[in-house]
This record gives C-alpha cells, sequence and structure tokens, in this order.
C-alpha cells in the first residue's frame, strides 16, 4: 500500500464538513431518514460529523454520537472517515468506542486501515495501544511513511515522560523512527524537518551526542541539497 491510509474520499470530506453547517430541521429529517433506513451511509455519517463537533465541544447528545459512532465502526471499519470521527475524552463513550475497535483489530489482524483507525482512537487516552496498532501496520506496509511519522511521535512523546534508565531507549527509538519517516517522504514538508528538530533539542538536553549529531547532519544535508537546487535552478 502506497497511500496514506487516513485520507477519506474526497465526497466523504464534502459530507463531513458539510454537516457543521446544518440546521435543526435537516437535523431532524436525517435522524427520521435513520429511523426509516437504519442501513443509510451518508445520514450515518452527517450526522456523525454534526454531533463529533458537539462532542468536542463538551456538550450534550454524546451517547448518540457514539451510537452513529458504533454503527460506522461495525458496518465500515476500513472507512478513512473514521481519521476525523475520534474522540480523545476520557471517559465511558471513549471506552466503549476503543472496545469496538479492539474487536475490529481481531476480526481483521493484517488490515492497516483498521490497525490505523483503532490507534487513533486510542493515541491521547491510551498510547501503549497506539504504538502496538502502528508498529503491527509498520510490519505490514514498511512503505508507507505515515505509520514512522506517528510512532516519531508517540516514542517523542514517551521519551519526554520516561526516567533517566530509560529515556536514551526511548530517544533511540525516536531517532529511528524520525529517520526512517524521512526516507520515506518523498516531499519533505516542514512537518517532517520540525520533527528532526524537536529530536535534536531532546537528544541534546538529555546528552545523547550521537543520535543528535546523525539526525542534524541528515537534515543539514537535505537543506543543502535544496539550496544549491534552487541556486542551479536560477541559473
Amino acid at each position: 500500500m502506497s497511500r496514506s491510509p487516513s485520507l477519506p474520499d474526497i465526497e466523504d470530506i464534502h459530507r463531513y464538513h458539510r454537516a457543521t453547517r446544518l440546521t435543526r430541521r435537516q437535523i431532524v429529517k436525517l435522524a427520521q431518514k435513520l429511523e426509516s433506513e437504519p442501513d443509510d451511509y451518508a445520514a450515518h455519517l452527517s450526522l456523525a460529523a454534526y454531533y463529533h463537533r458537539k462532542h468536542w465541544k463538551g456538550e450534550e447528545n454524546a451517547d448518540y454520537y457514539l451510537w452513529l459512532l458504533t454503527w460506522l465502526i461495525l458496518n465500515h471499519p476500513k472507512n478513512p472517515i473514521h481519521s476525523l470521527l475520534h474522540t480523545m475524552h476520557d471517559g465511558p463513550q471513549y471506552y466503549k468506542a476503543r472496545n469496538l475497535w479492539f474487536k475490529q483489530v481481531r476480526r481483521y489482524p493484517n488490515d492497516v486501515f483498521v490497525l490505523d483507525h483503532a490507534a487513533q482512537c486510542c493515541e491521547m487516552v491510551d498510547p501503549h495501544y497506539s504504538r502496538k496498532f502502528w508498529e503491527r501496520a509498520r510490519l505490514l506496509d514498511p512503505k508507507c511513511e505515515e505509520w514512522p511519522r506517528n510512532l516519531s511521535r508517540l516514542y517523542m512523546r514517551k521519551a519526554q515522560q520516561a526516567n533517566a534508565g530509560s529515556r536514551k531507549y526511548w530517544i533511540r527509538k525516536t531517532k529511528e523512527a524520525v529517520l526512517n519517516a524521512f526516507d520515506l517522504t518523498k516531499d519533505k514538508d516542514r512537518w517532517i524537518v520540525d520533527l528532526m528538530r524537536d529530536l535534536e533539542d531532546l537528544a541534546e538536553k538529555f546528552n545523547c551526542v550521537a543520535d543528535y549529531e546523525e539526525v542534524r547532519k541528515k537534515r543539514l544535508d537535505y537543506r543543502l541539497r535544496n539550496i544549491r537546487q534552487k541556486n542551479s535552478e536560477k541559473d
């Protein structure tokens, strides 16, 4: 798999954003439609997108949002739209959604879409599960840059929180993931360069000199190549 698994269908993205502008009358009509057509995907997604924003704002209807999300998890676990619908709240709704994803991972243990969605669901509350799922996705799909990108973020957070005995281990794990993501990323964006700089700062702070120098050299070599390329284009 060469494309990012977290890119929803363009029509689903439009449907998601249109849902944020739904009127109360439209919400009622969609809810009534689900009563007569309980398997209507578009209605489920539109309502889920609408109530997702309310859920993030801490408003009510969390149980109704969970009901909509449950249907999508059970019936469309591989759909990348889930990357837009996860919740970070550490509450009963989160644990119910998390357990549903655990069931889908057991059902589809080799599907990187399902592994990715389960990892995204768990990232803020249970990052150790996210690491497990993304590490498996990386083994299944080693050419996808997204796995080492996501893992480097988790490893770095772990390194920042670790005690002195394990910190160097997590810094090295972060370095390995960052360099892997850098090598796999064809169009180097600001995100990966900033991540390398953050790792340099962390490694230098805790005196991991070798790790600091290796990442810094890679970043500066890339920067130098860019400068040379731009100069040659001007000539």
